[in-house]
């Protein structure tokens, strides 16, 4: 018999057998709904991975499970890769700040929906799973930073230049303002608390946007003056 343990994992309680085996759960629905009412959360999340399993049997394909030493090319994350988990508001919760040590990733490789799940070895002792999204990259250094900055400059998943001034009226216009409502770091990910102090939002010319923080937004600017892809500093 399949032994059941849960972790708390901030607010919320997942379930797993062991840490070698995040998502290989085989159970049915009154069964999931039993043990995830007892850990006093809904158990929607979890069943969504049955469900997906479930259908592709239905049609006659068998969900494939590949562990994260095996291919690592399928995951976001690669071990020992640093982490952290998101509160429940999707802000980082330093009290679940860790290093990944193992992963499991469970669908069809040619496509379609599958689940990614991690094991983490968390920095002030002990374990515990997460999924993919719930997770965030974790920066302690302006170094580890920097080198995120350079590889998304790189592959232009940041711009490489500043957006140019608009002409005319300004008003609503403007290519750089304070970031609106809770969004995303463009640079490490995170989340931009409202009213957070020195945080910029930039729009170029083909109305893409581009979010940081303070800090992320001082180390974006030096690397372009560094490639010299953007004009010097005047100051």
């Amino acid at each position: 018999m399949t032994e059941i343990r849960t972790h708390r994992v901030g607010s919320l309680i997942a379930l797993v057998s062991n840490a070698q085996d995040l998502v290989a759960l085989r159970l049915d629905q009154p069964q999931a709904e039993k043990l995830l009412y007892r850990a006093k959360i809904g158990y929607l999340p979890f069943l969504s991975l049955l469900v997906t399993m479930n259908s592709m049997e239905e049609a006659g394909e068998k969900p494939r499970r590949i562990r994260l030493a095996d291919q690592p090319g399928r995951f976001r994350y690669k071990k020992g890769d640093k982490v952290v988990q998101r509160d429940t508001e999707g802000y980082a919760d330093p009290e679940w700040a860790g290093v990944i040590v193992d992963g499991s990733w469970q669908g069809d490789p040619s496509g379609g929906a599958y689940t990614e799940d991690y094991w983490i070895q968390r920095d002030q002792g002990g374990y515990y799973p997460a999924k993919e999204l719930t997770l965030l990259k974790r920066f302690d250094s302006d170094d580890e930073l920097r080198a995120e900055i350079r590889e998304k400059i790189r592959t232009y998943t940041l711009p490489r230049s500043m957006p140019p001034a608009p002409s005319g009226d300004l008003a609503g216009s403007e290519a750089m303002r304070s970031p609106q409502g809770r969004r995303s770091c463009s640079a490490c990910g995170h989340r931009i608390r409202p009213g957070e102090q020195g945080a910029i939002e930039y729009e170029y010319a083909d109305r893409s946007v581009y979010r940081f923080h303070s800090r992320c937004n001082a180390i974006w600017l030096e690397e372009l003056r560094q490639r010299r892809l953007a004009p010097p500093s005047r100051s």
